[in-house]
């Protein structure tokens, strides 16, 4: 699907979690319209604790009803371990892990409820499955930026991809973002044996440390041009909503439209071909 700034918007992005208001037929309906219609990358981001049937009937829908052979999900490691071997066969591709900390001390003022040893054992697994394993660190400022070169070494000796973030800011949390911001950019280009690679895909730059088995990127939400020029995707959150734009309050009710596929491809082409650009 190629928008009025023709970028190709091939990714869907979907926030699932226990107050998912589609059920299962009419979020199958919504994805295998969108893949009509040309997404062909799907990522599930894992919310709460989630039905883990319904996770893997869904899956195997996209990748054996709708032939999409790119599916992911975003998790924080909670609830998935037994699941990655199902998940694996009913056509996962990618898994992406989000863990702020190496050490348990530091990992539990975040995630109180999950035992840092649990993810570690889940990345060990995704990793022997083959799956396409990606951990998720965001930089906080005074937390965890003293353990910036061991995420790093970790591609090293893992084929992983270890993408670090920046804070988002957020108008609740001010205090909270400008003590805690720190430019990730800066942070990687100090770091002498990293080299930066001539790649784009989406809005993620990539680096590489020499003779290593796994790669490190970064994310661009927050620089101040180009990342939108990269924007490849669609989120569907929770609500039953589509969003072109992960930053615009324009959405799509998906609901009127379920079973009714002639309305909701021409609504949907319609919000696609006019997402929002920031100058």
């Amino acid at each position: 699907m190629i928008d009025r700034y023709n970028r190709d918007i091939h990714k869907l992005v979907i926030s699932l979690g226990k107050d998912f208001i589609l059920n299962i037929d009419s979020l199958k309906f919504v994805v295998k319209e969108l893949v009509n219609l040309g997404i062909d990358d799907i990522e599930f981001e894992l919310n709460d604790i989630i039905d883990s049937i319904s996770l893997c009937h869904i899956v195997n829908y996209i990748n054996g009803e709708c032939n999409v052979n790119h599916i992911g999900i975003v998790t924080d490691g909670f609830g998935i371990y037994n699941k990655i071997s199902e998940l694996k066969s009913y056509g996962l591709t990618n898994i992406s892990v989000r863990l702020e900390s190496l050490k348990q001390y530091k990992y539990k003022k975040l995630n109180h409820n999950i035992n840092i040893n649990e993810v570690l054992d889940l990345i060990t697994k995704c990793i022997n499955f083959k799956l396409n394993t990606k951990i998720i660190c965001t930089l906080i400022n005074d937390f965890n930026t003293d353990e910036v070169f061991d995420f790093v070494n970790l591609t090293k000796y893992l084929p992983v991809e270890v993408s670090f973030s920046e804070l988002i800011p957020d108008p609740r949390c001010v205090n909270f973002f400008n003590k805690g911001y720190i430019n990730v950019k800066e942070v990687l280009e100090s770091i002498e044996e990293l080299h930066k690679l001539n790649y784009v895909n989406g809005r993620m730059d990539y680096y590489k440390l020499d003779d290593s088995k796994g790669i490190i990127s970064r994310d661009t939400h927050n620089d101040k041009c180009g990342i939108c020029l990269k924007c490849n995707e669609l989120f569907l959150d929770e609500n039953g909503y589509i969003k072109t734009c992960i930053n615009s309050d324009v959405i799509v009710d998906t609901k009127p439209y379920i079973n009714k596929p002639l309305m909701f491809k021409e609504v949907l082409k319609q919000s696609i071909y006019e997402k929002p650009k920031n100058d």
